[in-house]
């Protein structure tokens, strides 16, 4: 009986696995149709995209992070009574919080560009045996530090 009852369910109403395949179908079309756009990229560009998505993020959050800042050298003064400092310091956990949902709302603009960067990145590792790129600025300044550069 309640097997019967758990079969008209699905009938009526589907799939959870279906409902979820759905709702996210036009994301990954939108991450494949990306992927495809990268495939004329070089090593080097494909690498420098993830530069490009850190510094968005970066830019992103910008002004709140300043804002932290400024409040911080605050509360950091000489002489700033306790009761203030903690008020200071609740604003900045006030702060933190918008930081994060603004991280996800650049995570969630980007996400089908960086997702795609890393599945291109994926496969040309998996098809190649090596992958040549040019160094970095900073991987210059530290190849001294390192044998293996």
């Amino acid at each position: 009986m309640i097997g019967s009852i758990g079969n008209v369910i699905t009938k009526l109403f589907g799939k959870k696995s279906d409902k979820d395949v759905k709702d996210i179908s036009p994301l990954v079309n939108k991450i494949l149709q990306e992927q495809e756009k990268l495939k004329s990229y070089s090593a080097d560009d494909l690498r420098s995209n993830s530069d490009k998505f850190r510094l968005e993020i970066q830019e992103y959050i910008k002004p709140e992070e300043e804002q932290i800042l400024k409040i911080k050298n605050e509360a950091d003064k000489l002489g700033v009574p306790v009761k203030e400092k903690e008020e200071l310091y609740k604003k900045i956990d006030e702060i933190n919080k918008d930081i994060d949902i603004k991280i996800e709302e650049v995570l969630n603009k980007i996400l089908p560009k960086a997702f795609a960067n890393i599945r291109e990145t994926a496969r040309r590792f998996k098809d190649n045996e090596t992958i040549e790129v040019n160094a970095s600025e900073y991987e210059k300044s530290i190849a001294h530090l390192r044998d293996n550069f």
